[in-house]
């Protein structure tokens, strides 16, 4: 899911969107969202979700390297 305009939204702001905590730093800009591991680009927010054999959590450590 690549966004079509250059766009940044920061930590901070997402969370307060969905009204959630974060440990990171909240001015950390995401400036794209994937739930492929291998498809991650540097500050892009990786989505774990359940699908229909496996748990996209098990893919995060693949996401950070």
């Amino acid at each position: 899911m690549r966004p079509l305009l250059e766009y940044s939204i920061t930590v901070e702001k997402i969370c307060n969107l969905l009204s959630a905590e974060s440990s990171l730093d909240g001015q950390l800009k995401i400036t794209g969202v994937s739930s492929d591991d291998k498809s991650i680009q540097p500050g892009d927010l990786f989505l774990a979700y359940p699908g229909k054999s496996n748990h996209g959590a098990q893919f995060a450590q693949n996401a950070l390297s």
